[in-house]
C-alpha cells in the first residue's frame, strides 16, 4: 500500500497548565465537546474532486440552511463544474457576501511554536509531488497548539475569487480536527479518530491535547484503514487497548470501517451526523459532509 507523498507525523507541544478540557469521565466511549462562543454563520461553498456543496444561512430553508450540490463526473473538468456552480442563481446572490470556501485533501500539520509563514510555501511542497502544487493557505488550530497547510488549484482558486471577491480559503480537514481537539476522551489518554470522506480517509491520533499524527490515504478498503490505524499505533508504541476510536464521515462506508477496525482496536466506535449534532435537520441533508456539518454547527 503507497500513502500519499506527505510528511504529517508530528507531535506539538502540550497546552499551558491553566489550559482545561474538563474532567475525565471513566467510560472509555464518552466523548464530552466542550463549548464555543456563538460566532456569525457565513455561507459555505466546499469544493472536492466528487462534489461541489453550497450551504446559505435562510430563516425559510428547514433547518436555517439553503444547500445545493452539484456532482463531479469522474474524468470530468472539475474547473468547468465550478464554473457551472458558480453561476447558478443560488450563488450568484453572494457577490457582496463573506463565503468561507473549503477545499478537501490532505494537509501539512507544522507545531505552532515552529511556523513561520515565509516559509509555508516550501514545506507544503517538499511534502507533496508536484502534480499536486498549488496556492498555498494555511489554517491555525489552537487548542492544538498546530497549524495546517493546504494548498489548492491556482485555477479553481482564481475562479472563486472572480465570483466570490469575499472568498475566505480553508481546508475542510480544519473544522473537523477542530471539533474534534474540543472532545474530552475519557479513561484513556489517547485518541484515535477517523474520517472517510471523499473517496479519502483521514487519521488523527492525539494524546489529550497533543496532535501526534495527522495523515490522509486513498480510501479503497475498510482493511487498509485498519492496516494504516495499526501501523500509526505501532508507530507510537500505543498499545490497541490503550485508545478510544471514534469513526466518521460517509455514513454508507463507516459501518464497515467500525466492523473491522473493531476486530483490532477494542474501543472502535461510529460517530453519526446525527447523534454527533443533535439530530439538526442539516445532518440529513443530501450532500452535507461531516467537515462541513463542524464548520457550521460548531
Amino acid at each position: 500500500l503507497t500513502s500519499l507523498p506527505t510528511v504529517s507525523a508530528f507531535c506539538s507541544p502540550p497546552l499551558s497548565e491553566n489550559s482545561s478540557f474538563g474532567a475525565k469521565p471513566n467510560n472509555p466511549h464518552f466523548f464530552h465537546l466542550l463549548p464555543l462562543p456563538l460566532m456569525p454563520i457565513h455561507p459555505h461553498l466546499r469544493i472536492s474532486d466528487t462534489e461541489i456543496t453550497a450551504l446559505v444561512p435562510s430563516a425559510e430553508a428547514t433547518g436555517g440552511f439553503a444547500v445545493k450540490s452539484w456532482s463531479v463526473i469522474p474524468g470530468s473538468s472539475l474547473l468547468v463544474r465550478l464554473g457551472e456552480a458558480l453561476r447558478d442563481d443560488f450563488l450568484l446572490s453572494l457577490t457582496e457576501n463573506r463565503v468561507e470556501v473549503g477545499f478537501s485533501g490532505a494537509v501539512t500539520p507544522v507545531p505552532l511554536a515552529d511556523f513561520q509563514e515565509e516559509d509555508a510555501e516550501a514545506l507544503h511542497h517538499q511534502c507533496f509531488s508536484e502534480g499536486r502544487r498549488g496556492r498555498v493557505f494555511y489554517d491555525p488550530v489552537p487548542a492544538l497548539n498546530a497549524v495546517l497547510l493546504f494548498s489548492a488549484d491556482p485555477a479553481l482558486c482564481h475562479r472563486v475569487e472572480e465570483a466570490l471577491p469575499q472568498a475566505h480559503f480553508y481546508a475542510s480537514l480544519t473544522p473537523w480536527l477542530s471539533r474534534l481537539a474540543r472532545k474530552t476522551a475519557v479513561s484513556v489518554a489517547h485518541r484515535l479518530y477517523v474520517y472517510v470522506h471523499d473517496g479519502l480517509f483521514t487519521l488523527a491520533l492525539l494524546n489529550e491535547t497533543r496532535l501526534l499524527l495527522l495523515n490522509t490515504w486513498p480510501a479503497t478498503a475498510p482493511t487498509d484503514v485498519a492496516y494504516y490505524a495499526l501501523s500509526a499505533l505501532r508507530q507510537f508504541g500505543i498499545p490497541p487497548s490503550a485508545v478510544a476510536t471514534q469513526v466518521s464521515g460517509d455514513e454508507a462506508l463507516c459501518p464497515s470501517v467500525v466492523a473491522e477496525l473493531s476486530r483490532h482496536l477494542p474501543h472502535a466506535v461510529g460517530m453519526s451526523a446525527a447523534s454527533e449534532f443533535n439530530r439538526h435537520p442539516l445532518t440529513a441533508a443530501q450532500g452535507v459532509s461531516f467537515d462541513l456539518l463542524c464548520a457550521v454547527l460548531k
